[in-house]
Parts: C-alpha cells; structure tokens; sequence
C-alpha cells in the first residue's frame, strides 16, 4: 500500500516529523556542497508481510529518504554501489565496504536515512508484522 496524496507530508499533524526532516536535509546538502533542496513529493509505504520493495533510484530528485515508523528487527535497505560497471576488472583479495557491490544496512524503529536519488536501492522481505515508511523526494531550490 502507498498513499495517493501528491506530498501528505505537508498536512499541520506532520509538521514537526517534516520541520525535523528539513533540518536533517540542510544538514547532508551543506556537508555535501549542495544547493538548498525542499520536499516536492512524499508517501507512505505499508508493507505487509512477505512484502518487499525491489531495486530502483528516484528520478528527478536530488536527495530521497526514508523515516521508518514501523519495523521489525531483521528490516534491511540495501544500497547498490554504483561504481560497480566502472571497476568491473578490480579483482578484490577481500570484502571491504570499498569493495562491496551491496552495502545492506539495518533499519531501526525512528531512523531516518537520507540518500542521493540516483543510488540504486531496495528492501528486503518483509518477515514479520507490517513495515510502515515515510518516503521522500527533494529538488533543489530556485533561486
């Protein structure tokens, strides 16, 4: 399930989840060296069990995100590396978080992660009860 409404995260009983959001946003663009980006669309996933969401990027966005309101222990995002065509003849003698071509990182009840929308990314199988995510896109502001 997902929601239907264009950006929900703008209604007034979300202001204090999307004011901590932008904060968080301004954060990663000015540690990135990017120009001030906003919220333009956001939804909310419900995942019942088995459900999974498989690998994509989020075209025209700058930065995506995720908020995990509910979540079991074994939750997973996994990031794709995506140098993995350019260094196609590497040979690596060990796994190292340099080398990986998956980076799978565990989801906790409250985290937010924020991403650059061109990183490939999917979530593994739902085992339990109900996973639920408030997802998110930014552009950049106009100036």
């Amino acid at each position: 399930s997902y929601s239907t409404v264009q950006n929900f995260i703008d209604a007034s009983e979300f202001k204090v989840l999307k004011d901590s959001i932008n904060e968080c946003i301004k954060n990663y663009t000015e540690s990135a060296g990017l120009a001030n980006c906003f919220i333009t669309h956001s939804w909310f996933n419900i995942l019942e069990n088995n459900g999974l969401v498989a690998p994509h990027i989020h075209e025209r966005s700058v930065i995506s995100g995720a908020f995990y309101v509910k979540t079991d222990k074994k939750s997973q995002i996994t990031f794709a590396n995506p140098l993995r065509g350019c260094k196609m003849m590497e040979i690596h003698e060990k796994q190292t978080e340099h080398s990986s071509k998956l980076i799978h990182v565990n989801i906790q009840l409250g985290m937010l992660i924020l991403f650059p929308s061109y990183l490939e990314h999917s979530v593994n199988y739902n085992e339990d009860h109900e996973r639920i995510t408030i997802s998110f896109n930014t552009e950049h502001e106009v100036v």
